[in-house]
């Protein structure tokens, strides 16, 4: 009999100690550790959070202050981690809700395999102790099943699905528990058979209900990306088309400019001078030159020539400091995408304001690293994560994505400040000439 007990009460100790292990599972996938803490630190913080749910078990026994004492020491336990006060918050109720959940459910599995009481089945040591194995046994698997869920998509993790999922869990646990309750009372197998049916469609419900969710989610983020990529394309055949603009008005000025000489000459031998002034200053008017860069970088001349062009028309003063060489380490579509869309963003913010409307943009490549940066005005109450005020809200951020997109492929570094009136983006593509 004491040997009988002494099993009866390890068993009943190991209780804490998985509700421990949950926990720091699930705050390893929603938090991160501190660096500064060793991590033997993290195992004796797990161990006497085990020891004090035990305690709390032992005192409270399964009450509602018993829950709210676990879900309080999980929370103090989480100041081991980084994270928000909503993903404490979270990790430390999914913690006691896991732990809820497969107790309960594997009692009532094991009522209606034994077709027994829950009352009798608690009550029998030797069942007692495999209700505990079997329920922290699925428990552990559950919380290392949302653990690589979560680390998986880790940057994609929709908030609104955990809360819907914790109110999922929540209704599931307080029915459960509501036929717990009535079973440990006793009822006949009718009544009993019709429970578990209950409880098993609920749970089903449930499951379904977040399987559609995460399915909708996946294919809300995947039109969202095809959206993204449609929009890439449809931003670089702008700018394609801006460049080809620009070298069709360069062409088309070079083709005219002898018989634009030889009438020039034929006015200028009449004698008639204010002719000759104004036919020039109606070419120079229509002449692209005061706009042309000359880098020897085709697809950057063409598309700071088309920008420069844009802004000086809407009262903008365009100004560059380039050094760099004929040829960058970037490719030419990269190339439209990044400055196309930087520029555009610019000569938007400087249309807000009435005076002082400027941009600056600085190049410059010393064959190992290529710094770019690229200031203008802006309203004093612009922010770094500043609104669009385009017409279609729903494609504010686009470029912004399409530009941090290209700037993936060469591990690029930015940078973004509000400083005194001016908008500053800052990009370094460090060491990108050994990447070339």
């Amino acid at each position: 009999m004491t040997a009988n007990m002494s099993i009866f009460d390890i068993a009943d100790l190991s209780t804490g100690f998985f509700d421990a292990l949950y926990t720091i599972i699930l705050f390893e996938a929603f938090l991160e550790r501190k660096e500064n803490v060793k991590p033997w630190i993290y195992y004796a913080g797990a161990a006497a959070l085990g020891c004090m749910i035990n305690f709390s078990n032992h005192l409270f026994s399964t009450n509602l202050l018993n829950m709210m004492v676990m879900i309080i020491l999980e929370l103090l336990f989480s100041i081991l981690y980084i994270g928000s006060t909503s993903r404490r918050t979270i990790a430390a109720i999914f913690s006691f809700m896991v732990s809820s959940v497969s107790e309960i459910v594997v009692l009532m599995c094991m009522s209606i395999l034994l077709d027994g009481h829950v009352a009798s089945i608690i009550a029998d040591g030797t069942y007692r102790i495999i209700g505990i194995a079997v329920s922290k046994s699925v428990g552990t698997a559950l919380s290392v099943f949302v653990y690589y869920k979560i680390k998986r998509k880790m940057n994609l993790i929709d908030s609104v699905y955990w809360i819907l999922f914790l109110l999922v869990l929540l209704s599931i646990i307080i029915t459960v528990h509501t036929f717990y309750l009535v079973l440990a009372v006793g009822v006949d197998k009718v009544l009993r058979i019709r429970i578990y049916i209950c409880t098993a469609g609920l749970i089903m419900t449930c499951i379904t209900i977040l399987f559609l969710y995460d399915r909708n989610t996946k294919q809300r983020s995947e039109l969202s990306d095809e959206r993204l990529i449609s929009n890439s394309l449809k931003d670089r055949m702008k700018h394609y088309s801006e460049i080809a603009e620009a070298y069709d008005r360069t062409q088309s000025l070079r083709h005219d400019l002898k018989n634009h000489l030889l009438t020039v000459r034929a006015k200028a031998e009449r004698g008639d001078l204010e002719d000759c002034i104004a036919y020039i200053d109606n070419i120079i008017g229509n002449s692209p030159s005061s706009a042309r860069f000359d880098t020897g970088n085709t697809a950057l001349d063409a598309m700071l020539g088309a920008k420069k062009e844009e802004a000086e028309k809407k009262g903008i003063r365009f100004k560059t400091k380039l050094t760099i060489p004929p040829q960058l380490p970037l490719a030419d579509e990269d190339t439209c995408v990044i400055f196309g869309n930087a520029l555009d963003n610019a000569i938007e913010a400087c249309e807000k304001l009435d005076s002082d409307r400027y941009i600056f943009v600085l190049i410059k490549y010393d064959g190992k690293d290529l710094i770019c940066r690229i200031e203008n005005s802006c309203p004093k109450n612009t922010s770094v994560t500043n609104k669009t005020t385009k017409p279609n809200k729903h494609e504010h951020g686009i470029g912004r994505r399409n530009i941090e997109r290209a700037l993936e492929k060469y591990s690029a570094f930015t940078d973004t400040e509000v400083h005194d009136g001016a908008y500053i983006l800052s990009i370094l593509f460090e060491n990108i000439g050994a990447k070339s």
